[in-house]
């Protein structure tokens, strides 16, 4: 997935596996909210929401083109290699914190 995508689904809020409904849906309601500033404080949000729409019509236009995009999926590293070394990286940064409080008081 592009640069470009993931900008428009984080300018949507939505999760990668949202469908052409849950686009629709959210395009709305930020439309609403948008607006509903506009008249409470009197300020243009018109570049928000063409942002919005703009998002809106590149994420279904990739959905109609490609399909659902599949979710990244992040793996962490459980073996017991992998947790001592964070074990005793923890430990160093606890040393430095303990003389470093232990210096300035």
């Amino acid at each position: 997935m592009n640069r470009e995508l993931k900008k428009c689904y984080e300018c949507l809020d939505l999760p990668i596996n949202a469908t052409i409904e849950d686009v629709e849906t959210r395009k709305k309601a930020l439309i609403k909210i948008y607006n509903n500033k506009t008249i409470e404080k009197g300020i243009s949000y018109e570049k928000q929401i063409g942002l919005v729409e703009t998002s809106a019509v590149a994420i279904v236009e990739n959905i109609k083109k490609n399909g659902l995009p599949n979710e990244e999926v992040h793996h962490f590293e459980t073996s017991w290699k992998g947790i001592s070394i964070l074990f005793v990286a923890l430990i160093f940064v606890a040393m430095i914190c303990f003389f470093s409080f232990y210096i300035f008081m």
